[in-house]
């Protein structure tokens, strides 16, 4: 043992400067890999601490075609014998707008939410004015826009818009907007009207893309899962698709697993491939 220390010494003395260059290069690829495992450990808490007002609702039942009286009924049966759920019905679609004043020329596509009281459930939407939101904001045609809407028309707060040939005046500005994802594709701008002056509109005819939502808000939060269970069976033979927040959280975790994975692994190899060209 002592002559394999004493032939370490004297082959690695004459190189001490290429040996130290290789611990640092070594530590430093390390050290890289434990603070993105740190970071992605930290963002995912933040996300799913999170979860629920990503998500909006604790139950989301939705669909791509117009409830039936069937998926009613179904809905309602399950609903029935339930206490503390409050719901509230949400309807998405896309459709042009354009300035009232003639002398604003432009059209652009947005995307309408429909709302009704009680909207969002979890979390808040965050207005531009700083006042808070109310769903008196969309009574009597009102809605808020999202700022790039304004931009593009060249109009400002209290000014209207036409939505299916009929005026809106613009209440406010949205800054941020809950239960919606980042990474959504969207067709344009959103704007928010109020539920029952969408079905007003002809803008839900034959051939009209809109998505039906129906957000639960269950008390306590832990029923929602049973709640989720017990919709999806009654409603297993439609075009229905009924979520639970925890399925979002449980997404967004698998994601940065993923993610992690495969960058600590990719660190892994640039570090082992450094040190095959440092020696």
């Amino acid at each position: 043992m002592r002559f394999i220390l004493r032939m370490a010494w004297r082959e690695t003395r004459a190189v001490w400067r290429r040996m130290l260059f290789f611990y640092i290069c070594v530590a430093v690829g390390v050290g890289a890999i434990v603070a993105l495992r740190s970071i992605i450990q930290n963002v995912r808490v933040t996300l799913v601490g999170e979860a629920r007002a990503i998500f909006g609702a604790d139950v989301m039942v939705s669909s791509t075609r117009p409830w039936t009286p069937d998926t009613v009924e179904a809905i309602h049966g399950v609903l029935a014998g339930r206490q503390g759920v409050e719901r509230t019905n949400v309807i998405e679609t896309s459709t042009m707008v354009r300035p009232e004043r003639e002398d604003r020329p432009g059209t652009r596509m947005v995307e309408l939410k429909a709302v009704q009281p009680g909207f969002p459930f979890y979390g808040e939407i965050e207005l531009e004015s700083g006042r808070a939101y109310s769903h008196g904001l969309l009574t009597e045609n009102g809605v808020i826009v999202q700022r790039d809407l304004l931009l593009q028309l060249g109009l400002e707060v209290g000014e209207r818009i036409l939505i299916g040939g009929e005026p809106f005046t613009i209440r406010d500005v949205i800054a941020r907007e809950p239960g919606r994802q980042v990474s959504t594709f969207t067709l344009g701008s959103r704007v928010f009207i109020a539920l029952d002056a969408l079905q007003r509109l002809d803008l839900l005819g034959f051939g009209s893309r809109a998505v039906y939502r129906i957000l639960l808000r269950t008390v306590p939060p832990a029923d929602g899962r049973q709640l989720a269970r017990g919709l999806e069976r009654a409603t297993r033979d439609e075009f229905v698709r009924v979520r639970h927040y925890r399925g979002t959280e449980e997404g967004i975790t698998e994601d940065l697993v993923r993610a992690e994975d495969y960058l600590s692994l990719v660190g892994f190899v640039i570090v082992v491939l450094g040190g095959i060209g440092v020696w």
